[in-house]
């Protein structure tokens, strides 16, 4: 189990004004190492307090989900952007409808309806080790 990795881009660091700072990192997901409530978030840059963070860019695999980084908690939260009701799935993976009729033969074979929703967040231990984020930590 592989834990996620942080690291600070290269020449990324940057003063504005006389105390805010900005810092760019990567964060390479873990392998089912994900917690409820997101992936910690290191101090780094000099950077003591963080006011925020933005994703800047991702991979090809981190772009189909969707993401955002708690102030408050100091976390890069991830979540499937389809919602539903029913739990995250352990591994990542296309949206599937789990309603209608329970053999192949009956299925619908049309797109189903879909509610949309707010995402859901990813299950404790979901394999995110394919991956990786780029985020513009913002603080003093």
């Amino acid at each position: 189990m592989a834990a996620p990795v942080q690291t600070v881009v290269p020449n990324s660091e940057d003063v504005l004004g006389s105390r805010i700072k900005t810092v760019s990192i990567d964060v390479k997901g873990g392998t089912n190492t994900y917690l409820a409530g997101g992936i910690l978030i290191k101090k780094a840059g000099g950077i003591k307090v963080y006011l925020g963070g933005i994703i800047i860019s991702e991979n090809a695999a981190a772009a189909v989900l969707t993401g955002g980084f708690n102030a408050a908690t100091g976390k890069l939260i991830v979540a499937y952007p389809t919602g539903g009701a029913t739990a995250s799935p352990a591994a990542l993976g296309d949206p599937i409808s789990t309603s209608g009729a329970s053999t192949a033969s009956a299925v619908d074979a049309t797109q189903p309806n879909i509610t949309p929703g707010r995402g859901k967040e990813v299950l404790n231990s979901t394999d995110l080790s394919s991956c990786t984020w780029r985020l513009m930590m913002i603080g003093y």
